[in-house]
């Protein structure tokens, strides 16, 4: 079965980015560009997984976007990726992890696929 990762970032080059690196043949990867487009995408598809940026239209379009997708159908795990540092007492509580923007590419991979492998246990 095909697991399901909604990427959602307001900077079209991240979004490309991370859906070419999060592909490959068991997870099938969507992007929105803004807090409207997830919310739109999750209220039509399950997802498994959902990474997104915490500031995008707004400083806190990316909590938006992690209380949407608790509340829908799949209640998708939620991945806070920021360019800004934020403390744990930030995100915790709407999101199941977070990562800062720049950090390593191996570390996002292990915590969706971390997720992931929660879900299906």
């Amino acid at each position: 079965m095909t697991q399901r990762v909604l990427v959602v970032d307001d900077e079209p080059a991240i979004t490309l980015m991370l859906r070419m690196i999060l592909s490959s043949d068991a997870l099938e990867v969507a992007t929105a560009s803004s807090a409207a487009e997830a919310q739109a995408a999750l209220a039509r598809s399950q997802f498994d997984v959902v990474v997104t940026d915490m500031r995008m239209e707004t400083p806190v379009a990316g909590m938006q976007v992690a209380g949407f997708a608790k509340a829908s159908k799949s209640k998708p795990a939620v991945v806070i990726l920021s360019a800004f540092p934020m403390q744990t007492s930030e995100w915790v509580g709407f999101a199941d992890a977070y990562l800062q923007k720049g950090g390593s590419v191996a570390e996002l991979v292990a915590v969706v696929e971390g997720l992931l492998r929660t879900r299906a246990a």
